[in-house]
């Protein structure tokens, strides 16, 4: 029993330095890939929010987050750019982007980098309103991160929590009669 184990471990331990090494390959081919102006947006968007006075900070149109008669959309991204090209996106093809309202949520460590991005770039007479996952009271529920972490999935995005928001849409916006999920593949 002894001799079939060693090499079954022999080869087990192999797989995973062939791994770490693809890992750390692929880890440094996309960092020298990456263009510098798209590696760093979220960093200097989140420098430029910081520096920004604290009144300058408000999107515009806010009173109307609220408005039952408007169209609301939610997303839920931790990704700048992904989430500017969806919100553009739509806008452009609406006939009445006046009439949109846009719930982004996202994660703390891009808020101020998602916020920047719409304060800087207007998305014309639509409204967007900005939160972070940790104003929603009871998400994730209390064995979310235990159930998760054991999956022990290679892509971290399936263990967000901003993935998994969706199924809690009515909790996450009691007050909306109507409501549309933007979804955007990454």
């Amino acid at each position: 029993m002894a001799s079939k184990l060693r090499p079954m471990t022999y080869n087990a331990e192999e797989e995973v330095r062939a791994q770490k090494n693809q890992a750390t390959y692929l880890v440094q081919l996309a960092g020298r890939t990456t263009p510098k102006g798209l590696h760093c947006l979220s960093m200097r968007l989140t420098a430029e929010d910081f520096a920004l006075p604290a009144e300058e900070r408000q999107l515009p149109n806010q009173q109307r987050v609220q408005d039952p008669d408007l169209h609301h959309s939610a997303v839920f991204t931790d990704n700048v750019l992904a989430c500017a090209v969806v919100v553009n996106s739509t806008v452009s093809s609406a006939m009445e982007p006046e009439k949109i309202v846009f719930h982004v949520v996202t994660d703390t460590l891009n808020l101020p980098a998602i916020s920047m991005w719409f304060i800087l770039n207007r998305t014309g007479k639509a409204t967007i309103q900005i939160q972070s996952i940790v104003h929603f009271e009871g998400f994730p529920p209390i064995n979310y991160n235990s159930t998760f972490k054991q999956q022990n999935s290679r892509y971290s995005r399936y263990n967000s929590a901003l993935n998994h928001l969706r199924f809690y849409l009515p909790d996450v916006f009691p007050q909306m009669i109507r409501l549309c999920y933007l979804t955007m593949m990454w």
